[in-house]
């Protein structure tokens, strides 16, 4: 009874460890052979990386690093909140997420991943993954809540870093602590009354209106936010962020009032503004 007591024991505990192993969002089983833990869709596309040992030079951000022989590599798949140098205030966590950053790389062989064709961002930055051992670095400050996922670059690792965001999320842990959105529109504040002000590609705003109408197309939904002064602004949604904001789902947003944080596109000659994560917005009713 005693011997079987044992072995039951033993069970348990190799199963407790299997599920943690297992639950590890961040370790891939085996870097060599780290494409087999994807879909059979996405294990066809191991052809189109390719993969190198790099030294990291230095930091510039929470997803931006410099290698030994001087190229920018620009994480793929997370974006962190942006540091700026000089007076102006980086975002809430941007110093941190840096701090992290510098702690994964530093004084270590990194294992690059990036793609053999659009490889490069409109900056000229590689786009790649960045891998210590068996540590997925990317998914390292997702779940620790000091990057976002970011939908603009795909890869076959993007569902992992979904996975390792809603951790973050439900743990309300750095970015995603319940102070944050104060401490975004307190950075961005005053709010722009006036439409007709914001003129500048890639300023961050803060604006304020009703939503009074609402289209959806293929790869983003598009709403017209109406200020006080009877001015309308298109704001717009990639879909694949929409994983963010499920709210705007769905046609129950129309007359509701919102305050958002939003990047200022240009398109057609008229000024848009993009609304990407939940604490950028506010519902007012």
């Amino acid at each position: 009874m005693q011997f079987i007591k044992l072995i039951g024991c033993a069970l348990i505990i190799i199963i407790a460890y299997l599920f943690l192993f297992l639950n590890n969002s961040n370790t891939i089983v085996n870097i060599d052979h780290d494409f087999k833990t994807l879909s059979n869709k996405q294990q066809k596309e191991k052809a189109l990386f390719v993969s190198r040992d790099v030294s990291i030079k230095y930091v510039i951000d929470g997803d931006t690093v410099v290698l030994e022989n001087g190229d920018k590599c620009r994480l793929s798949g997370i974006d962190s909140p942006e540091f700026y140098h000089g007076q102006k205030l980086s975002e809430p966590f941007a110093i941190q997420s840096k701090k992290r950053l510098s702690e994964l790389v530093k004084n270590k062989k990194i294992k690059l991943i990036f793609q053999k064709d659009n490889k490069f961002d409109k900056y000229k930055r590689l786009l790649c993954l960045l891998f210590d051992g068996k540590k997925f670095i990317n998914g390292v400050l997702v779940k620790e809540g000091l990057a976002y996922v970011y939908t603009g670059f795909d890869h076959p690792y993007l569902s992992l870093l979904k996975k390792n965001e809603k951790l973050a999320q439900s743990n309300k842990i750095n970015l995603w602590d319940s102070t944050i959105k104060q401490q975004y529109f307190n950075l961005h504040s005053p709010k722009i009354n006036d439409f007709d002000l914001i003129k500048k590609s890639g300023d961050k705003v803060l604006v304020k209106g009703k939503i009074v109408n609402m289209k959806r197309f293929k790869y983003l939904i598009k709403f017209e936010l109406k200020n006080n002064r009877n001015q309308k602004l298109n704001i717009f949604i990639r879909k694949a962020d929409l994983f963010h904001l499920k709210k705007f789902k769905s046609n129950k947003v129309i007359s509701k009032k919102i305050m958002m944080i939003g990047k200022v596109v240009e398109y057609k000659n008229k000024f848009e503004l993009n609304l990407r994560y939940p604490h950028h917005m506010q519902w007012l009713e």
